[in-house]
């Protein structure tokens, strides 16, 4: 859950907390995944694109994605935290096999439904 406060609105002194870090590269990526519809055409092509670009990146990479779902013209993939070195290693490989057709890339740790941490790539067109 995500909670943004209006702009010139200020925290009373007990509740705000300082951000860490991610928080502002965050929230715009995934506000703006959210609020995407679908596109059932273009979904399917991509989520089957990013498949095939982590598989040929490295053969170990894709079975560590927790979760793929594309959207109108964002991807989102959750990769399992163990995973982080793998992931860097192979950054450079998945954005050329995808990167005609996805071209942009965000990166970011959150938490998980399983109480561990993630890494979050959102690939957009």
């Amino acid at each position: 859950m995500m909670l943004t406060r209006a702009p010139g609105a200020s925290a009373p002194p007990a509740l705000a907390a300082p951000q860490a870090p991610e928080t502002p590269a965050v929230a715009p990526s995934e506000t703006m995944f959210r609020a995407e519809q679908v596109d059932p055409a273009w979904s399917m092509y991509a989520t089957s694109a990013v498949r095939a670009a982590l598989a040929r990146a490295n053969a170990g990479l894709e079975s560590q994605v927790r979760r793929l779902e594309c959207r109108s013209k964002t991807c989102r993939i959750e990769i399992n935290p163990t995973s982080a070195d793998l992931l860097e290693s192979s950054m450079a490989a998945v954005l050329a096999n995808v990167g005609t057709a996805i071209p942009n890339m965000t990166a970011t740790q959150v938490g998980s439904d399983d109480g561990s941490e993630a890494t979050v790539l959102y690939l957009t067109r």
